[in-house]
């Protein structure tokens, strides 16, 4: 490096890319994104009696994306998994809106509440 370009690399100690710093930071996003589709299966078999098929839906589409990624690929790459991210976030919006509105409703029903007028 010194005779090509000038450059003394001997008292570095190896840098970090930016690329290589965004996958170390990057690590839980990746964990959530492969693990999404299982959390998503396990909250709409316990939300299938509200009658909403959303989660459902979005939690058997990740569950294929990531059967179709991970299995016939020999080197499956981050960028493949997009579209499972995107899923996911839809899925954890789902969870995040149930949480709040029965939180909500539960703030509505307690004793000394005044009633609400339709």
């Amino acid at each position: 490096m010194q005779t090509e370009f000038g450059i003394d690399i001997r008292e570095r100690n190896q840098t970090l890319s930016p690329t290589r710093r965004y996958f170390l930071h990057a690590v839980p996003w990746h964990w959530w994104v492969i693990s999404s589709p299982l959390v998503l299966l396990l909250w709409s078999l316990a939300s299938i009696r509200s009658g909403n098929p959303t989660p459902l839906l979005v939690a058997s589409a990740s569950l294929m994306l990531l059967v179709v990624v991970t299995i016939p690929g020999s080197d499956p790459s981050v960028r493949l998994y997009h579209g499972i991210a995107w899923l996911s976030l839809i899925g954890l919006a789902d969870i995040i809106d149930k949480l709040i509105n029965t939180r909500h409703a539960r703030s509505l029903s307690a004793p000394g509440h005044p009633p609400i007028n339709d």
